[in-house]
């Protein structure tokens, strides 16, 4: 890939699918915690979040982190979630497993349902908490596009962005083991995993003007102490680094400028016949005001293209349909509006970048047609009475 990291496999993509950067992406490997997006996805579709649990016999003592639930113990599914993705629960993973899925195994039967559902071709599960088995991998790839959709989800995206929860009617106090959530700007989400065979992952999202980025570090590092944890938040700043610095932010003007290039001219009638431009007009945006959040454009000719088309569809331009001279500088001669669906709305007025005088009036009189065709009557008639008075002083 583009970016240089410790991870065996990475990948940084932005929300739409589009690829910035990607390295073994498309390798298989174990995901250890990182599994959890699909087990919450899963969940929040099919229970609804406030409905209660009764903990089994099944969910309790479940090797590696976990939130210490009890046999019989009453918590919602809500609690579940947020233990299942800020502490990694995996007895909180096995709990909602069984409550939406009936047992384990049917409910990783539906997970794999759902990893062909989004086109996962490299993705296979054979539990829903990430502990270690041959039949149980994915890719970078295939982890960035499930991270894509899961984020769609609004409860998702509310439970993997959460630093701190208390759950269990204050008995149990949660802190989200993703550390960029305090510290990098935009972060908002999404899920670290380790085991013993995996190594070090996260998946990683940040949100900037808009722009959504999630990206994959894979097998950063093969121990659990605290210079292994950092080095998968260390790759992660790296790929969303790299994928920001691709895109340019662009705010109103510059794409109002990029949109109406050449377009924003008017002529003005009886211009004075000296004007140096002969009476050609450029209008100028001013007073403009509304809501309007910056567009980050990735930064080739295409996408600077394609956006600027799209803003154009939203924008309407009335420049007023006959201007006469005298215009003063500033003077307002149209508006513009601009809405869209992502509720950015602007509005201004179009002004005269210029002051034109307008045409003198011996000018004016000698250029009008009817004065003209009045002069040269006149000029036939005076002749003839030249010629008439000759004549008769003649004979």
């Amino acid at each position: 890939g583009a970016v240089a990291t410790a991870a065996a496999a990475d990948i940084v993509m932005e929300q739409s699918g589009y690829v910035l950067s990607a390295g073994n992406a498309h390798t298989r490997m174990g995901m250890a915690s990182t599994t959890k997006i699909m087990t919450a996805l899963l969940a929040i579709e099919r229970l609804d979040p406030e409905t209660v649990v009764t903990v089994p016999k099944e969910a309790v003592g479940i090797e590696g982190s976990s939130i210490y639930l009890t046999e019989g113990e009453q918590i919602t599914v809500s609690d579940l979630l947020y233990g299942l993705m800020l502490e990694s629960g995996n007895d909180a993973a096995t709990a909602l497993a069984i409550a939406a899925g009936g047992t384990v195994e049917d409910f990783v039967r539906l997970m794999n349902e759902r990893a062909a559902e989004l086109g996962l071709e490299d993705t296979h599960f054979s539990n829903p908490h990430g502990l270690s088995a041959d039949d149980h991998y994915t890719t970078a790839y295939d982890l960035a596009r499930l991270t894509c959709a899961a984020l769609e989800n609004e409860t998702f995206a509310a439970i993997v962005s959460c630093k701190t929860k208390t759950i269990s009617d204050g008995r149990r106090y949660l802190s989200n083991h993703n550390r960029l959530l305090r510290s990098y700007e935009g972060c908002i989400g999404v899920k670290s995993g380790f085991t013993s065979n995996a190594g070090q992952s996260f998946v990683g999202a940040a949100e900037r003007d808009g722009l959504t980025l999630i990206s994959v570090a894979m097998n950063c590092a093969s121990t659990n102490d605290d210079e292994a944890k950092r080095t998968k938040f260390v790759d992660t700043v790296r790929l969303l680094d790299f994928g920001f610095s691709q895109y340019d932010a662009y705010d109103f003007t510059t794409l109002f400028d990029l949109a109406t290039e050449g377009t924003l001219v008017t002529m003005v009638q009886e211009a004075h016949q000296d004007d140096p431009y002969a009476g050609q007009l450029t209008l100028n945006a001013s007073q403009i005001s509304g809501n309007w959040q910056n567009k980050m454009v990735y930064g080739d000719e295409a996408a600077r293209t394609q956006a600027v088309q799209e803003f154009r569809q939203h924008l309407t331009v009335t420049i007023q349909p006959e201007v006469m001279a005298p215009v003063i500088g500033g003077q307002t001669l149209g508006s513009i509006s601009y809405s869209d669906p992502e509720g950015n709305t602007m509005s201004g007025v179009l002004v005269a970048s210029r002051g034109v005088e307008a045409m003198t009036f011996w000018y004016k009189l000698s250029h009008n047609t009817i004065f003209r065709v009045c002069v040269a009557v006149l000029a036939v008639i005076l002749a003839l009475f030249i010629l008439l008075r000759i004549r008769i002083t003649i004979v």
